[in-house]
């Protein structure tokens, strides 16, 4: 790990603290808390990332350029790849599913679908389409009937036979592979570099091809209650997203925060469809700190919160 001078977005110095978390060991019992996800995590934090088990203090920044806001120290390559090998090797994901089945898929995989065909005019047909991060494949079953399907994760899933698993990175993918549909859901909240692999999601798509990113909306509540410092480690706003877009000269064709189908119920997120920009200057969206600011205190969002209650009460 590593603690950072910048913005992880925008490369401003102008940062600054908004608390400080520190995080203790959490017991030697792996086996009896495969399902408790901070527990794992803090675990493999302790004895496989930093190898010390002394209590480690984390402090979340926010950019006064962009709005972003990060943990901080950043893990680095090798820690992400030290966490991934040993949460497959623990098996703690899997162990959580099977003890909390998903139940929401197709209705996440069909609204993912309903949002593409709206913004292309018609259905994707005869298209080539990866799901970054896409674990099992669930966000394509509705692209699976009359398209080619890829998925690339860190974890190898049991996936259906007309899904292809490119590998655990984009490096594993050949760079002449383009795509005319690439969807990245929930996350760019764990990227240790949000820009550099956004550029390289946008290197892999066609000449018109849509990028379709999901995303929690960090900036409201969830940064003020971090379980554990190396799943989410990104907190956006929609200011600090749309900074993310422009940095990287890609055109967005729509934003908006809303509810969306998790793996077990509804959430709260950032959702966005871009292009590649076609044009020789990079496009500038407006978007600030103070934009942020506004967001974290929105009100609106606890009426939104309390709704999804009542639907999750309903069982609707």
């Amino acid at each position: 790990m590593k603690i950072i001078q910048k913005c992880p977005i925008c490369n401003s110095v102008q940062l600054r603290e908004l608390y400080r978390k520190t995080y203790v060991y959490p017991g030697d019992n792996i086996e009896s808390n495969l399902i408790n996800g901070n527990f794992v995590r803090l675990y493999i934090l302790f004895n496989y990332i930093i190898q010390n088990r002394t209590p480690v203090q984390f402090t979340i920044m926010i950019c006064k350029n962009c709005g972003f806001i990060f943990l901080n120290p950043r893990l680095e390559a090798q820690d992400i790849e030290v966490k991934y090998r040993m949460i497959n090797q623990f098996g703690s994901v899997r162990e959580r599913l099977k003890k909390h089945p998903p139940f929401n898929l197709d209705k996440r995989a069909a609204a993912i679908y309903r949002r593409i065909c709206a913004q292309i005019g018609s259905e994707p047909i005869g298209c080539k389409i990866l799901d970054f991060g896409g674990a099992s494949g669930y966000n394509l079953r509705s692209f699976v009937h009359h398209n080619k399907c890829y998925l690339v994760d860190y974890e190898k899933w049991e996936i259906p036979p007309d899904i292809e698993h490119l590998g655990c990175t984009l490096n594993n993918v050949p760079q002449e592979m383009k795509f005319d549909i690439i969807l990245c859901c929930q996350v760019f909240e764990h990227l240790i570099d949000p820009r550099g692999i956004l550029r390289e999601l946008v290197a892999r798509l066609t000449t018109s091809g849509l990028l379709y990113i999901e995303l929690p909306l960090g900036c409201f509540r969830e940064f003020k209650h971090i379980g554990n410092p190396i799943t989410h480690i990104n907190f956006f706003s929609s200011a600090s997203f749309s900074s993310l877009f422009s940095e990287c000269s890609v055109n967005i064709k729509s934003i908006d925060v809303g509810l969306r189908w998790m793996l077990h119920n509804r959430a709260l997120c950032l959702t966005a469809i871009a292009q590649k920009n076609r044009h020789s200057f990079p496009p500038t969206y407006r978007g600030s700190y103070k934009d942020t600011l506004r967001q974290m205190r929105n009100p609106l969002y606890y009426l939104v919160l309390i709704y999804n209650r009542i639907l999750r009460a309903l069982r609707i």
